[in-house]
């Protein structure tokens, strides 16, 4: 059976590879993108079910990659999953195009 495919851009090495980790053992491919610039090269690039993007990345922040990803493939589904957690962040981040948003940390079972 083929792993459904989710890219993650986290430029935390610990963090991305937890997510990585649980996300696997349930059955996703994950590909990890280190930091915005490549994350927004293979969101534009490949074909994925979903993209986990954290907001405070080096090169190109969140913000960017997910504008280029809603210009470019309107449909693909956006979790941002970041520390930013105010209300006024979690309202921008549904106004730019997320679909969901979650803040660090969260319990796996919630993603």
């Amino acid at each position: 059976m083929e792993k459904t495919p989710i890219l993650l851009v986290e430029d935390e090495p610990k963090i991305a590879s937890s997510i990585q980790q649980w996300l696997s053992e349930h059955e996703f491919g994950v590909e990890v993108a280190p930091d915005g610039a490549v994350g927004r090269h293979l969101a534009l690039s490949n074909d994925y079910a979903l993209v986990l993007l954290d907001l405070n990345l080096p090169f190109v922040d969140g913000v960017e990659v997910c504008k280029a990803i809603r210009d470019n493939k309107p449909d693909l589904p956006i979790i941002m999953v970041t520390a930013l957690g105010s209300m006024d962040e979690k309202l921008n981040g549904f106004a730019l195009g997320a679909n969901d948003y979650l803040v660090k940390p969260f319990d796996f079972r919630e993603l």
